[in-house]
């Protein structure tokens, strides 16, 4: 776990010094490139932000929490970490459509004893979202108005809703008390869809990145072919519904519109 905070902040640090340059190299050169009656389609144009979500996600796992034999020695999945990033794209009037990806991990370990056999035993689930997501944005006040106007202009709530195609993977790790027996390892993966709720708000510190928080409500699950821990096997459906609620950092990639002096005469 220490390891995916590390990549991700690097990352995260990576991108915003890329992307103030970026913005003050662009700054820079509006003037110079702004050519008007200019026409056609422009891709750059439709960029509106980078944004990077950071937040403990719990999803339910019915089966492994309340019907297999971890509850019964007390052990659940109460949930984790989850990071996610993406780039979203201004449509319309507010309109805006997302691609996102995260990871999420989770882990029970739990000391377990059959036929004599002393062991414990590691389970963990990793899942990997990618997403589509729809939203629309509010924008409230007048940037170029001063004091509750111009206040309000950086205040930016939002909703939406996503599909999310996920990758699960979950892996089963035993390691014998008896130094004679191996440790044994075991991994199965599979996809599934799922469908989450999203409102949030978004609060400018620069024309370039603003800060905020964001709920998300994923619905869904998956069936799988599980270990009862007595040497059987069963089918099961596991539920992935649960919240996820997360802080974000957002980088603006348009730049900010220059103002207009008036002209008295």
């Amino acid at each position: 776990m220490r390891k995916h905070y590390i990549i991700f902040i690097f990352s995260l640090l990576l991108v915003l010094i890329v992307t103030d340059a970026e913005a003050q190299r662009r700054r820079n050169r509006a003037y110079r490139s702004y050519r008007p009656g200019g026409s056609g389609f422009n891709f750059s144009t439709m960029l509106h932000s980078l944004n990077f979500n950071v937040g403990y996600y719990r999803p339910s796992m019915d089966y492994w929490n309340n019907d297999s034999y971890l509850a019964e020695l007390g052990k659940n999945y109460n949930g984790a970490m989850m990071f996610q990033g993406g780039i979203d794209l201004d449509i319309y009037d507010g309109f805006m459509i997302g691609v996102y990806g995260g990871t999420y991990s989770d882990k029970v370990e739990v000391y377990n004893q059959i036929g004599g056999i002393e062991r414990t035993e590691k389970h963990r689930y990793r899942i990997t979202p990618i997403s589509i997501v729809g939203k629309y944005q509010f924008n409230f006040g007048n940037p170029r108005l001063r004091y509750r106007q111009r206040g309000l202009a950086k205040i930016h709530p939002y909703g939406g809703l996503a599909g999310n195609f996920n990758l699960i993977t979950n892996t089963l790790v035993r390691e014998f008390a008896s130094p004679g027996r191996e440790t044994q390892r075991s991994s199965n993966s599979g996809t599934t869809l799922t469908i989450s709720g999203i409102i949030g708000v978004r609060y400018d510190l620069t024309p370039y990145v603003g800060i905020g928080t964001e709920f998300n409500y994923f619905v869904g699950g998956f069936n799988q072919t599980v270990n009862a821990g007595n040497g059987q096997t069963e089918d099961a459906t596991i539920s992935i519904t649960g919240p996820f609620v997360s802080g974000t950092i957002s980088v603006n990639l348009q730049p900010p519109r220059s103002r207009r002096r008036a002209r008295y005469r």
